[in-house]
């Protein structure tokens, strides 16, 4: 039950930090989202920092999980496999009237001055997403489908990196052009053999 409670705050703070941010979201209102009396926050977490590494922590396993089903699915070629783990991204944007992002790159804006904790662990959740979108890319050059003269961690950091940017402007500009913008040259241009 403890476990089920705490995963349960966990994913009311990806909410609320998703919609406001991370300091103008208070340990109350996640409680009261949960349904959770107000004393039972240090229970969990030895603080609102703790708090904010695991809320990172969990996005970032969940965003791994989503990409892994995407690499182990071997019914499509590696570099189809590679635009529809970014392509499944799109299904939430608009129910979200555009405005919400990653959640890392949201926090990274935030909280990377202030505490080097968090920071670490959102470099962690970069890190790890780069590595998979790395394997892909690797996969994709030995089945001919990437030049193999592209050195596969720096194409993914960029391609990571690029999306990242595409989804910023995406929620600037209320619309997807920045995303179909990101797909057409990254898959069009930039990954076409």
């Amino acid at each position: 039950m403890k476990k089920d409670t705490k995963k349960r705050l966990i994913q009311a703070g990806i909410e609320a930090i998703l919609k406001k941010s991370y300091h103008s979201v208070g340990i109350k209102e996640i409680l009261d989202s949960v349904g959770v009396p107000k004393g039972s926050f240090y229970h969990y977490f030895k603080s609102k920092e703790e708090f904010g590494i695991e809320v990172i922590d969990y996005y970032a396993r969940e965003h791994a999980a989503t990409i892994r089903s995407f690499l182990e699915n071997r019914s499509k070629s590696p570099i189809e496999r590679l635009k529809a783990s970014f392509m499944s991204c799109l299904c939430f944007y608009p129910e979200k009237e555009y405005g919400s992002g990653c959640l890392i790159a949201k926090l990274s804006n935030e909280v990377l001055s202030m505490s080097g904790d968090m920071g670490a662990a959102i470099k962690n959740a970069f890190d790890m997403w780069q590595t998979l979108y790395a394997r892909m890319i690797r996969e994709a050059q030995n089945c001919g489908e990437i030049d193999p003269d592209l050195d596969p961690e720096e194409l993914a950091a960029f391609i990571q990196n690029a999306w990242e940017g595409a989804v910023m402007m995406m929620q600037i500009n209320k619309n997807f052009d920045p995303i179909n913008n990101y797909i057409k040259f990254i898959f069009g241009t930039l990954l076409k053999k």
